[in-house]
């Protein structure tokens, strides 16, 4: 019955500490796409409408492949060097 009362107790902060880390690995790759984008803008020199161009981009081959939105920027960074 202990046992019982301690799950049911903690339940909701297993609940809690598995969105809190579903929401920092979302965050974490936020960042991670953003940095790389910079990186692209800083190796082919590109800004604005064809910076936000190349975002898109990698953003919609992240939707519809089997790469990251993160890997299609680090491809498209490579293929500017």
């Amino acid at each position: 019955a202990g046992f019982l009362k301690t799950t049911a107790k903690l339940g909701p902060l297993a609940l809690g500490a598995g969105v809190a880390k579903g929401l920092w690995e979302a965050s974490q790759a936020a960042s991670d796409f953003e940095f790389r984008m910079s990186a692209v803008s800083a190796v082919s020199g590109a800004t604005g409408s064809a910076l936000d161009g190349l975002r898109e981009k990698a953003l919609e081959l992240g939707k519809d492949t089997v790469f990251t939105a993160e890997q299609s920027a680090q491809a498209i960074e490579e293929l500017v060097k």
